[in-house]
């Protein structure tokens, strides 16, 4: 079979989503275990990206991951890793942990009958970014270089994200920094151990949930990506709870496993149950011959019905084309409960591929 993964939700730490403790990359210092207390700062044995706070922007990120969960059942891990190591170094295992959490079967509420305080409400469950899933050469990383990894959780498994974790396995040398005579000729044996300076670096991490595409079943596949989610809501003054103001849809069409959306000519539809087969006129007609129902069906009205004329005369002044001319931003406002919007990709005036995307406002 021809498979692919395609991005499905947003990045976990994308706006809206869960707070990391990091405002850059992370790094830490290859060395044996037994040797951390010889670290010097800034140098770190390992290096913390997210811990969890229980706080209501952490909550509302926790519901966006188990409504993805319910839908898609691939986890995808991605990020750039950068090493500076010798050229020799070929001792150490390092990697990029994330520990989730998964409902106990065993756990029994608070306040029912049969709960134990020892029984923990949730179980941890580990998916780590490394060495098995890395390729080329992890020691010789000397750019950022991307890795990214698939792994399969059964629908509505992950509840929360615990931590997030650039480690090591205690089990790497020292690189050792030779030292040199005025002639410039290195001195035998010389040289210190590489103790006081992080040498893994890890950074642009990218947690979310994908769907995987089977191209047997057609070569053609489009699809809309909500990098920050398919939810607005307004601050929550009582809770603390922070605004997502606005969402965006990005447009893809995938032949093979390339993406041709910049080829395509994109249009959006928000739906609208009175739009019949015969709404459109004869002055609706396009370049191809045809009305905007040809494409879409009964049930869509063109976004150019609900977009700001500028002239206060229209349906909904709350969602914008940006300028590439084909991601679709929606605001807010303009979500009073929920919109379904359609994508019409036409490629090469041929294929012409479609798909629906659900906003929610909470």
């Amino acid at each position: 079979m021809l498979n692919y993964y395609v991005d499905a939700g947003p990045n976990w730490f994308s706006e809206g989503m869960y707070k990391t403790n990091h405002a850059t990359e992370c790094g830490i210092c290859a060395c044996p275990e037994d040797s951390q207390a010889l670290l010097l700062t800034p140098a770190n044995y390992d290096d913390i990206y997210f811990i969890r706070t229980e706080d209501p922007d952490t909550l509302a990120a926790d519901a966006e991951v188990q409504w993805y969960g319910g839908m898609y059942e691939y986890l995808k891990i991605s990020a750039l890793f950068r090493t500076e190591f010798s050229s020799t170094h070929s001792v150490g295992n390092y990697s990029l942990k994330v520990l989730c959490e998964y409902s106990n079967p065993d756990y029994i509420p608070e306040g029912s009958v049969g709960h134990d305080v020892t029984i923990p409400q949730y179980m941890e469950i580990e998916y780590v970014l490394g060495f098995g899933e890395f390729t080329g050469s992890p020691y010789q990383y000397s750019q950022n270089t991307p890795q990214t990894a698939y792994f399969q959780v059964p629908k509505g498994t992950i509840k929360r994200l615990k931590t997030v974790q650039l480690w090591q396995d205690g089990e790497f040398l020292f690189d050792v920094v030779p030292t040199y005579t005025a002639n410039g000729s290195q001195v035998e044996a010389g040289g210190s151990k590489v103790v006081d300076r992080n040498n893994i670096f890890c950074t642009d991490i990218d947690i979310r949930y994908a769907d995987k595409v089977n191209l047997n079943d057609g070569l053609y596949h489009c699809w809309i990506e909500t990098p920050i989610g398919d939810r607005v809501y307004k601050a929550n003054p009582l809770s603390g709870g922070s605004a997502k103001p606005y969402v965006d849809l990005v447009p893809h069409f995938y032949y093979c496993n390339g993406d041709y959306v910049d080829d395509c000519e994109v249009r959006w539809f928000r739906r609208n149950s009175s739009i019949m087969e015969s709404t459109p006129s004869s002055q609706d007609v396009d370049q191809y011959n045809k009305t905007w129902t040809d494409y879409t069906g009964p049930g869509w009205e063109p976004i150019e019905n609900v977009l700001d004329d500028g002239l206060g005369s229209v349906k909904t002044v709350w969602n914008a084309v940006l300028d590439d001319g084909k991601t679709l931003r929606v605001y807010e406002p303009g979500v009073t409960w929920q919109w379904d919007y359609k994508c019409v990709c036409i490629y090469y005036k041929q294929v012409r591929e479609d798909e629906n995307e659900t906003l929610i406002y909470e």
